[in-house]
């Protein structure tokens, strides 16, 4: 279990540790000097050199493209100072091991000196992640040394060290190597101590590695993770921010094999080390043998860097500015927006001053998948701002803090004006009247104004109170008042108002002369309208067309507008063959004038007409319609079967009767049955309505 939860600790910060971390601007990476101990006492505390193991464990599992790396040999004197170097290539790693194993250990012990070279070494930079490894079997001895120097001169390079040490924030990690128990433990933890690092104690093989892992943590931010220790293992890559892997294998005569592309393999007498670079795979398979017992252990750099998004202009100049962040794949610049990347993840809005000291700090809300602080724009002007995140199951480390870049935000305020076209006019009473001052002035920006009385002499009964204007205008006259406005970010500006009190004919005056208008223009248009009305009749029918003719007419002469066809001088005659009821019904005739003016009837419609007592419902769905030139249109929905001469009538479909043609309808009932004659009346005249 301990192994699992372990694991997903791992997983977590290796989703967020970057491979830039920015620092004021700057990408900001890792630089170590290594200061060894080559004094003569080395080669019997360190006879297995052990030292050499763990640098060269150190140069082989740091991420190569963000890590510098140099070294001074020492004993009472410096042997040799190896300036900062890249590590990008296996040949620049090799370059720097063989430079220090070829150095041979003779000579005293000179610590202050030591920590003085080193720390010069380091350029007195703070924008990078500088570090310091010594390694040592004790204290400054300089008893049999010729050199001159005594012991107050190495304590105070000693001092000098911490004193630089603490401006360019370097830590000093201390390692030291007894093989006899010797070691002058207390020395190297005070100096750990006096920097922010750490002491750690080898007395053999069995120390290194927890104590190579603890620092690697502290360094870069990022955790070795363990793996079962088999023969055959699969190492997922999990995202596209995983842009080097190492994997080290810890153990004497180990063979490992692998099919992945771009592996360097590094070995030395007690480990082996895979370094991957830009993995363009899921998963890396490993095939170890060995005949001894080895432990298996991977770390997984990613290339995610955190920014602040540009705020818009026009966002820029509201008085509460929503400051977004987020990280971006350093591969490729494209915005992460993986929930389980945030998850475990808080950030910090950093407002900083021209020389880069912090002035104020914002807790941004965590969203998901980016961060976001409501920032008040309460004093406009050039903000340097930045993010800083860092992982909420690792926050006691500094080096898993991710810095943006700083942001040079240009917050804008836009200043109140006053609506031009505002005129203050108000009725002649001795009631106390109310004013909305925001009725007259504006913030585009959405600032809540407040408002100072500079000048409103006579007035009676003034009164500002937040943004309303109190008075009593009991007097016609016109008043001069000047008011200050003030939007709370700096936007000031001073107004002169007019306030006409007016008698009941001024105040209202344009609502009725307005109001006169209208009336006018509506007697206008009623007018006009009765004119043109009178040209418009229904001026005849026209019986043998059968249409209702609308026309108009205009200097004497007739024009049609529209027609509608109509029944007119037409008749039905109805003769019942057979009813269901065996009643007879006599001889059904609709006269023309039960059906004038009509366009349409069904047949249930003519049996209401004639109170026809037989219960044939379907009737209502068989329709006369006027056609055109006096033609019946005929059509039914229902189950009847109707002839037409020869012809069988279909539900839906219409048929054109003519004078004199007859129907055969047979009802659903299967013994009722009528036949309709269609026929008409006279001869076809015009009638004028003129």
């Amino acid at each position: 279990m301990g192994r699992v939860v372990r694991l997903a600790l791992a997983i977590l910060i290796l989703l967020f540790c970057s491979a830039e971390t920015i620092h004021a601007d700057d990408n900001r990476i890792n630089r170590i000097v290594f200061v060894v101990d080559k004094s003569h006492s080395m080669n019997y505390q360190d006879s297995e050199k052990y030292i050499y193991e763990m640098m060269n464990m150190f140069i082989d599992s740091f991420k190569s493209t963000d890590t510098e790396i140099g070294f001074v040999a020492y004993n009472d004197t410096i042997i040799k100072s190896y300036p900062l170097a890249q590590i990008n290539s296996d040949s620049e790693r090799e370059h720097i091991k063989n430079n220090l194993i070829e150095i041979s250990r003779r000579g005293s012990t000179d610590i202050g000196l030591a920590l003085k070279e080193g720390i010069n070494l380091l350029n007195a930079d703070t924008e990078y992640n500088n570090i310091m490894i010594l390694f040592s079997d004790g204290a400054t001895d300089l008893t049999l040394s010729n050199t001159g120097r005594s012991m107050e001169d190495s304590l105070n390079d000693e001092n000098y060290a911490y004193s630089k040490a603490s401006e360019i924030n370097c830590k000093i990690y201390t390692i030291g190597i007894s093989s006899d128990g010797t070691l002058d433990s207390n020395y190297l933890a005070k100096i750990a101590d006096n920097t922010g690092g750490k002491k750690f104690d080898i007395s053999s093989r069995n120390n290194i590695l927890s104590a190579f892992n603890e620092i690697m943590l502290n360094i870069t931010g990022t955790e070795f993770v363990s793996l079962e220790s088999k023969n055959e293992i699969k190492i997922p890559i999990e995202n596209d921010y995983i842009d080097e892997v190492n994997i080290l294998v810890y153990g004497n005569n180990v063979d490992i094999t692998t099919e992945t592309e771009n592996v360097s393999i590094s070995k030395s007498n007690i480990y082996s080390n895979l370094k991957i670079v830009n993995p363009n795979t899921s998963s890396i398979d490993l095939k170890i043998n060995g005949n001894e017992s080895f432990d298996v252990e991977v770390i997984k750099y990613t290339s995610v860097i955190p920014i602040i998004e540009d705020v818009g202009v026009k966002e820029s100049f509201k008085n509460f500015v929503d400051i977004k962040g987020y990280f971006v794949n350093g591969k490729d610049g494209s915005k992460i927006t993986d929930k389980d990347f945030y998850k475990d993840l808080k950030a910090e809005l950093i407002v900083i001053s021209d020389d880069l000291d912090v002035v104020d700090k914002f807790e941004m809300t965590n969203t998901g998948d980016y961060f976001v602080y409501n920032y008040e724009n309460n004093m406009p002007n050039n903000t340097k701002l930045q993010m800083v995140v860092s992982n909420t199951n690792f926050e006691n480390l500094e080096s898993n803090i991710k810095r943006s870049e700083v942001k040079n935000l240009n917050l804008g305020n836009n200043i109140p004006y006053k609506l031009e076209d505002k005129e203050i006019r108000v009725l002649k009473s001795k009631r106390t009247k109310t004013l909305n001052l925001s009725d007259y002035f504006i913030d585009i920006d959405g600032d809540s104004l407040s408002y100072t009385l500079l000048k409103g002499d006579g007035i009676p009964n003034l009164e500002l109170s937040e943004d309303t204007m109190k008075m009593t205008p009991s007097a016609l006259q016109v008043y001069d008042l000047e008011v200050e406005i003030d939007d709370g970010r700096g936007g000031v500006i001073n107004e002169s108002l007019q306030v006409s009190v007016l008698s009941f004919w001024q105040y209202y005056r344009n609502h009725l002369v307005t109001i006169l208008v209208i009336f006018i223009i509506l007697i206008m248009l009623y007018l006009l309208l009765l004119n043109r009305l009178s040209e418009f009749k229904v001026t005849s029918i026209i019986p043998e067309e059968k249409n209702l003719i609308v026309t108009r007419r205009k200097n004497g002469n007739i024009f049609p507008l529209f027609n509608t066809a109509m029944f007119y001088g037409v008749r039905f005659e109805g003769y019942f063959l057979s009813t269901k009821s065996g009643l007879e019904v006599p001889i059904l005739n609709w006269s023309a004038s039960l059906l004038n003016n009509r366009n349409s009837i069904s047949l249930g419609e003519l049996f209401s007409i004639l109170d026809v007592a037989e219960k044939l419902p379907e009737a209502y769905k068989i329709i006369f319609t006027a056609g055109s030139n006096g033609t019946i249109l005929f059509h039914h929905s229902t189950n009847c079967k109707v002839s037409f001469g020869i012809k069988h009538i279909q539900p839906n479909k219409k048929e054109v009767l003519n004078t004199g043609d007859n129907i055969y309808i047979l009802f659903e009932d299967g013994a009722s049955e009528i036949q309709i004659k269609f026929k008409q009346v006279g001869k076809a005249i015009r009638v004028s309505n003129y």
